[in-house]
């Protein structure tokens, strides 16, 4: 379990330092790995978002809108109901 906290909280920083250089790719890049990570965790019975500043996972959310929000809609896969379920249930 230290690793899986290590690789989260290294996602969390390479997150932030991509987003705070204006790198929206890279930023990207990280927030996919910190969700992967987080379901990994999710699946195995662990609470890996106690570990994760909420302001972090607020901007993890933000990205993942801006993102659906300048691509076609057709194409996006995020949907605004599917989004505020899963910041209204815990887990």
């Amino acid at each position: 379990m230290a690793t899986l906290r290590d690789e989260i909280e290294q996602a969390v920083r390479a997150f932030v330092t991509a987003h705070r250089a204006g790198e929206p790719d890279e930023a990207h890049r990280y927030r996919a790995r910190l969700k992967d990570l987080l379901e990994v965790a999710e699946r195995t019975g662990v609470d890996a978002e106690a570990w994760v500043d909420p302001f972090i996972l607020l901007m993890t959310v933000r990205e993942e809108l801006t993102r659906a929000h300048s691509a076609p809609r057709a194409q996006s896969r995020l949907r605004w109901e599917d989004l505020m379920t899963s910041i209204r249930e815990p887990r």
